[in-house]
């Protein structure tokens, strides 16, 4: 049998931020025996880590001591405004100047799985539960659950490569989809047809009307789980999708874009997104707090368990 390899805790540098060095507190107090990371851990871990940027290696004990408690002050900004977002579904609790994690890992957690995925890559789970698929599935349904539930009737499909429950050929896919969304009249006669996958798009969602008939909110969205996201960002056009693949050119009424990542965003990583066309971001707070509030499917609530579960259990401190 071979050898799994340990994943390492990152260590954080001065000048990574506030989003860098709260990531590393959250799975500080996810290893630590006592279940908590404190202020003056990440203190000491900057100092440790001698990446006091902007200070001469001769510069005043005080001088380093300002800067690495003024940078441990926006870790806890930042961890404080992720509880506010993500509402029920933040797994930790934030008591003063600590994090905690409750004593027993709810390894169902989207969160923690977000968090995971983000830090150690798709990659890093078991065999049998592909981390970039097994987040488009938790994306779907969150775009379900954003534009009202499966109570409201809202659909959804899965249609990036490889899809584990959906037609596997690409215009299989295609015409199965258009039957479901009553548009687009199938998929349409290209050279390069045959050697596409998923042509960008992850996911469609859409809220139909009972009278079934066209135009309607549809969503196509797309899932960028690695470092290289913003440049994926922009990738999907919907106009340029329909007008490509499909034969009636285009929907009724144009797609939203939907697009995921599991990292949390600042504002100016916020408005880089969500300033191209009509797409709207959906990080790493916003899919926990939507997942949270209606809970996962029995099946890929088991498989965000067992990935997470398998992933923090290499993880050494």
């Amino acid at each position: 049998m071979a050898t799994v390899r340990a994943l390492s805790l990152f260590s954080p540098i001065a000048s990574a931020g506030a989003k860098e060095h709260a990531d590393w507190l959250e799975l500080k107090a996810l290893l630590a025996a006592d279940g908590d990371a404190s202020f003056q851990d990440l203190v000491a871990e900057l100092r440790r880590a001698g990446t006091l940027d902007g200070l001469s290696e001769g510069a005043a004990l005080d001088e380093r001591a300002e800067k690495s408690h003024a940078l441990a002050e926006d870790a806890f900004a930042e961890l404080d405004l992720r509880a506010t977002m993500t509402g029920a579904g933040y797994p930790f609790s934030i008591d003063g100047q600590t994090v905690k994690r409750s004593k027993s890992i709810d390894f169902t957690s989207p969160y923690l799985f977000l968090l995971l995925l983000r830090r150690f890559g798709v990659s890093a789970g078991p065999r049998g539960v592909k981390g970039a698929g097994h987040f488009e599935e938790l994306a779907e349904v969150a775009s379900r659950h954003y534009l009202g539930g499966e109570a409201a009737g809202v659909r959804s499909y899965h249609f990036g490569f490889p899809r584990r429950t959906t037609q596997a050929g690409f215009e299989a896919a295609l015409d199965d989809l258009c039957q479901m969304l009553g548009e687009g009249g199938g998929s349409r006669s290209r050279p390069s047809r045959r050697n596409q996958k998923d042509a960008k798009l992850d996911i469609v969602a859409w809220r139909p009307f009972l009278d079934g008939r066209t135009t309607k909110i549809i969503a196509f969205g797309q899932c960028a789980a690695g470092d290289n996201w913003d440049g994926k960002a922009s990738e999907l056009v919907p106009q340029q999708f329909m007008g490509m693949w499909l034969k009636a050119v285009r929907f009724a009424f144009n797609p939203v874009v939907f697009f995921f990542v599991p990292h949390t965003l600042d504002d100016e990583e916020w408005d880089s997104i969500s300033m191209i066309g009509t797409t709207i971001p959906f990080d790493r707070c916003r899919i926990a707090g939507l997942l949270s509030a209606s809970g996962l499917p029995g099946e890929l609530s088991v498989r965000t368990a067992r990935w997470s579960r398998y992933v923090l259990n290499r993880v050494s401190a």
